[in-house]
């Protein structure tokens, strides 16, 4: 396994190389070897061994090349064994360009893009350009085809405190499922000194609709802070997602409009936070609704935390409701986490659905050495889940793994 392989190297002297005041090169190595039992899509647990390794070098200050892979195989040896590759790009990078090439993941105001093609950033003062252009791909189970994309960013910082930008991308498929379209976004943000904060993002495409979204902070005292927003979701978005983020999703609308306002207390070692609002779903027979959100918790300085939180959303005959439970202990390098949660909900198409999930996690340092420029690192890590959602009735999963990384002298991004 290649995280044993890990520790007999990061067991070793360091090297004389791990000094230099001003390195100019470096590398970095990560490695992720584990036995998992997953639930199947008839919920049977099945064993596999999965192994994921990353490499990161800096040949030199100005380029990175960055690369990570994982294979994965049934204990059986009858299941389908399989290869995937999650990252293999170079960087680099220049006073005021960042260029990026390959298997890679991008960020904009839209949320992650991951792009088997290029990148490009150039920034000169209050102006920002962004380039980007490929195919796309995903790394959990939604398929996007063939889909090819090209766009571009512009942004602008008159000042410290305010940004602002639009951009456009053209999207085509490939397969000939989908006409090539053409998609426009535009957002502002501005912040204070004092935590407040502002954004508006929306995003349109030609005949398909739109997204928008607004969002505020305003503290009102030392402990407390309000919070205003609203998004109209008329459009899918840019981006594939890994979860139903709202309960609003999950009961099952094509076009719906969430406005909420709340407030944030911190009083010493406990928080508190209550949202809430109208909801409004123009396609349904009952147009109005509301949803909520409640959360307490509290985090001492030794590192032990807990939490507990509400959510609770409705719109004619469709509801979903329920809660969560967690709480976690961090110390000396070891961490605990359990979690728990339950919902119940009644989708506008469909009957009455239970989701229920119940996780404990651990981890242990069994080798920790390192400082600025090298790092040797290995954790013991476990986890066991079962739950049940709206898919399959029961599931369970449980694994044991060992995370291995190994450092040496690199450079930083301005490559000093």
């Amino acid at each position: 396994m290649v995280s044993l392989l890990l520790l007999a190297l990061m067991s070793a002297p360091g090297r004389a190389s791990d000094s230099l005041a001003y390195p100019t090169q470096g590398y970095r190595l990560w490695s992720w070897t584990a036995v998992e039992g997953l639930p199947s899509r008839l919920g049977e647990t099945e064993l596999r061994a999965a192994e994921q390794l990353a490499v990161e070098l800096a040949p030199g200050r100005r380029t990175t090349i960055y690369g990570i892979g994982a294979v994965a195989k049934s204990a059986e040896g009858d299941g389908p064994d399989t290869v995937e590759l999650y990252r293999l790009h170079a960087t680099w990078r220049q006073p005021s360009l960042v260029l990026d090439a390959g298997r890679l993941s991008r960020w904009d105001v839209r949320g992650r893009h991951h792009l088997d093609g290029i990148n490009a950033v150039i920034g000169t003062g209050k102006l920002t350009a962004d380039a980007w252009a490929g195919q796309l791909w995903h790394p959990e189970t939604w398929q996007v085809g063939h889909t090819l994309v090209g766009g571009g960013e512009l942004g602008w910082r008159p000042r410290p405190g305010v940004h602002a930008l639009g951009g456009a991308e053209v999207r085509g498929d490939l397969d000939g499922a989908e006409a090539v379209g053409l998609r426009l976004h535009a957002a502002t943000s501005a912040w204070g000194a004092r935590g407040q904060r502002a954004l508006a993002l929306i995003e349109g495409q030609p005949a398909e609709g739109v997204r928008a979204t607004l969002d505020g902070t305003l503290p009102v005292a030392q402990r407390l802070e309000l919070e205003l927003g609203g998004r109209w979701e008329g459009l899918e978005p840019a981006t594939l997602p890994v979860a139903l983020d709202s309960p609003q999703a999950w009961l099952g609308a094509e076009g719906y409009g969430v406005v909420t306002a709340g407030a944030r207390l911190k009083a010493g070692m406990v928080f508190a936070q209550a949202t809430g609002g109208p909801t409004f779903h123009p396609q349904s027979a009952d147009e109005l609704g509301g949803s909520a959100r409640v959360e307490v918790g509290a985090q001492t300085e030794q590192g032990l935390r807990i939490g507990v939180a509400g959510v609770g959303a409705a719109i004619g005959d469709g509801w979903v409701a329920g809660g969560t439970l967690g709480g976690g202990l961090e110390h000396d390098g070891l961490d605990l986490r359990a979690e728990g949660g339950l919902f119940r909900y009644m989708a506008l198409a469909g009957g009455l659905g239970e989701v229920a999930e119940g996780r404990l996690r651990a981890e242990v340092p069994l080798l920790d050495r390192g400082n600025l420029r090298s790092t040797r690192r290995l954790v013991l890590a476990t986890e066991l889940a079962a739950g049940t959602d709206r898919i399959l009735s029961r599931w369970m999963r449980g694994g044991l793994a060992l995370h291995g990384t190994l450092a040496g002298p690199r450079t930083d991004g301005d490559g000093t």
